[in-house]
This record gives C-alpha cells, sequence and structure tokens, in this order.
C-alpha cells in the first residue's frame, strides 16, 4: 500500500539557477520500492525510504511540470504531479558614462548616463562621488549635475540595480580649474603735452590661472609701444589739442575681461604757433583785455581762458587774426 504523497515544491528561480525540493510517501506490505521521475528540467539527486530529493535545472524561462512515480513490489503505482517556474534573469548592458566638458570650478555641468535593463520588475539607481548628484531620471538614463567646490578631477560611480540581485556600476569623471583672475589695474598717467609731441606711461595689471592673455588699446592718439608679463608700455601721440580717452582691455584665456580706461591732455604750443605782432593795439585794465579785432586769450600754459576775460591776472598771450601779443593783466 502506497499512501501519503506529498508533493516537492520548489521557490521561483532565475532560468540559470537550481533549486531542490522533497517529495515524500508511506509504503506498507511491500519487499521492494521502485521510483521513476519524469518531465524536462527535472533529475533525482538521492532517494531514502519514503522521500525523493529532486533537482529543478531550468534551461528556460517557463512553467515546468514533473511526474513522480512510486511502484510497490511491481504492482503497485502511484503518481505525485507536480511543476516549478523558472523567470529570466534581470539583465544589465549598454552602460555608457557621463561626459563633462572641463569647466571652471565656479561653474556647473550636466551629463547623462544611459543603460539598458531587460527582465525587471524594478531598477534602482544610486550616485556615489563628490561634486555630483542627480538631476532626473528617466527609463534607461540618468542626468547628472557636476557642481565642484574646488579644481581638481572628480570621480564618481552610478550603480544600477535590477529586481535587488542585479547590479551593474558605470564610473565616469570630471575636471574643474580655476578660473583666470584679472587684478592689481593700475593706469597709465600721462603728463600734459603739445600737439606733436609724445609720452609714453606704463599700465600694469596681474593674472592668475590663466594660460594665455590678450590685451586691445582703443582710443584716438594712442597705440601700443610694448608689452610684457603685467605691463603694457602705450604712446600718446595727439595730432590735436585736447583731452584724450583710452582704454585697454585685458582678456585672460578668452573668457574673463577687464578694462583699464585712462585719458590724457594735450595742448597748442601757442607761443611758437603764432608770430608775436608787438603792434597790435591790445591793452588791459582791471582783469580785462581790451581787442580792436576778434580775439582769443591763452594763458601760458596754452589752455583757452577768453570765457574768464574780466577776472584776469597775470601774463597771457592774446591771438588775432594778425598776429599775437604777450600781455600783462593786474
Amino acid at each position: 500500500m502506497i499512501s501519503n504523497l506529498v508533493a516537492p515544491e520548489f521557490s521561483v528561480i532565475y532560468s540559470d539557477e537550481q533549486a531542490t525540493g522533497t517529495a515524500t510517501y508511506s509504503v506498507e506490505n511491500a519487499n521492494s520500492v521502485e521510483v521513476e521521475l519524469a518531465g524536462e528540467g527535472f533529475s533525482i539527486i538521492s532517494e531514502t525510504d519514503g522521500s525523493v530529493e529532486i533537482l529543478f535545472a531550468p534551461t528556460a524561462a517557463g512553467t515546468f511540470n514533473g511526474i513522480l512515480t512510486i511502484t510497490a513490489d511491481g504492482v503497485v503505482s502511484e503518481s505525485i504531479d507536480f511543476s516549478a517556474s523558472a523567470i529570466l534573469k534581470p539583465v544589465i548592458s549598454n552602460l555608457v558614462a557621463p561626459e563633462f566638458s572641463v569647466i571652471y570650478s565656479d561653474e556647473q555641468a550636466t551629463g547623462t548616463a544611459t543603460y539598458s535593463v531587460e527582465n525587471a520588475n524594478s531598477v534602482e539607481v544610486e550616485l556615489a562621488g563628490e561634486g555630483f548628484s542627480i538631476i532626473s531620471e528617466t527609463d534607461g538614463s540618468v542626468e547628472i549635475l557636476f557642481a565642484p567646490t574646488d579644481a581638481g578631477t572628480f570621480s564618481g560611480t552610478l550603480t544600477i540595480t535590477a529586481d535587488g540581485v542585479v547590479t551593474e556600476t558605470i564610473e565616469f569623471s570630471a575636471s574643474a580649474i580655476l578660473k583666470p583672475v584679472i587684478s592689481d589695474l593700475i593706469a597709465p598717467e600721462f603728463t600734459q603735452i603739445y600737439v606733436g609731441e609724445t609720452a609714453t606711461s606704463t599700465a600694469t595689471f596681474s593674472v592668475a590661472n590663466a594660460n594665455n592673455v590678450d590685451v586691445e588699446l582703443a582710443g584716438e592718439g594712442f597705440s601700443i609701444l610694448s608689452e610684457s608679463e603685467g605691463s603694457v608700455e602705450i604712446v600718446f601721440a595727439p595730432t590735436t589739442a585736447g583731452t584724450f580717452n583710452g582704454a585697454l582691455t585685458i582678456t585672460a584665456d578668452g573668457v574673463v575681461t577687464e578694462t583699464i580706461e585712462f585719458t590724457a591732455v594735450a595742448i597748442e604750443d601757442i607761443t611758437t604757433s603764432v608770430e608775436e605782432n608787438v603792434a597790435l593795439n591790445i591793452y588791459a585794465k582791471d582783469g580785462t583785455i581790451y581787442c580792436e579785432e576778434a580775439f582769443t586769450i591763452y594763458n601760458l600754459a596754452g589752455v583757452n581762458v577768453t570765457s574768464l576775460n574780466g577776472s584776469l591776472q597775470g601774463v597771457y598771450l592774446v591771438v588775432t587774426d594778425n598776429g599775437n601779443k604777450q600781455v600783462s593783466v593786474w
């Protein structure tokens, strides 16, 4: 008599794994017992009195059916039907690391890591690495922010886990450099000169964290005489009288710019440009210069002071179309 048949039980496994289960039974009044197993993916590991240990080793995903037949003394048979299931193991593939351009240490950059996942119900991502954080996640991609706090090369790791059992890691890096700094700007200073003369002066500055420095000069009457590290010698060569404005622009690595603004003054040398005519009817009284024809008054520095006529005091040059004359006003 064969009784108390209990089927083996198998947990769901991946198709590349194995599992074991035990079938049990009772036999009475028998001299011999034979067991026979049928079913794809199943095999007998061992037999003992009243039990059979069965191995489930699938070669694909699916539900597999098995039959264990017990025969007592060759005449009495009972069968135990059972089944086991296998699923495809999650696969993580096509891992592509994020790429970041080299940035300055006070800037930010983004990069996207991509991957493919098959046969998974859930996917978790975990990011490690100083300076990196996750901006957003979508199916198969993770957008990562690189926000360094200093210069250097930073390493990151993105770990992808499918169904809590399969894990792959993407390693990547990003670099930050110090931003160029332009400081200690000192403008050139020019003494007042006459038209036709030249004067030179030097602009100075300091640059840090830069591979190259460009300088550009703007302004009528100015030109660059020479350049050296941290200084530019500038020539002022006016062709007319007046106040001239100049600007020296310094650019470091094409990204950081500072400008030095400056001025220079040129005057007419009227003591040599106009021949004195002592015969002109010009005189002065009580701070005022008088003349029978149109005239312009210059102080001895060459500055036009005609508008101050009436409150003059000192020696001046009076210029008319017929010549000029030096006049003392008290």
